[in-house]
C-alpha cells in the first residue's frame, strides 16, 4: 500500500494578529493553490503545528499580519 508524502511545519507566534496559509505550486513562481485551511489568529502567542499531506513540488507559507511577529519556523 502506497502512502502519501507528509510534511510538517511549526511556527512560533508572539502577539500575532493575522492570517496564515500554506500554498503549493507545480512551477514554483506562479499558479499557487491553497493547501488546507486559512488560519485566522487573534493575539496568538504559541507554537502551532501544521501537517501537509500529498505531493506538492513547491510549498510556501504566507503570513498576512496586522501586528505581532513570527519568531521561528521549522519544517520537516
Amino acid at each position: 500500500m502506497k502512502q502519501d508524502p507528509v510534511m510538517t511545519w511549526q511556527a512560533t507566534y508572539t502577539d500575532f494578529y493575522g492570517n496564515v496559509f500554506i500554498e503549493g505550486s507545480t512551477v514554483g513562481d506562479a499558479d499557487w493553490y491553497l493547501i488546507g485551511d486559512v488560519h485566522d489568529y487573534v493575539d496568538q502567542t504559541s507554537t502551532e503545528g501544521y501537517v501537509i499531506r500529498g505531493y506538492h513540488p513547491f510549498v510556501r507559507m504566507t503570513f498576512v499580519s496586522n501586528a505581532g511577529v513570527v519568531t521561528n519556523l521549522w519544517t520537516r
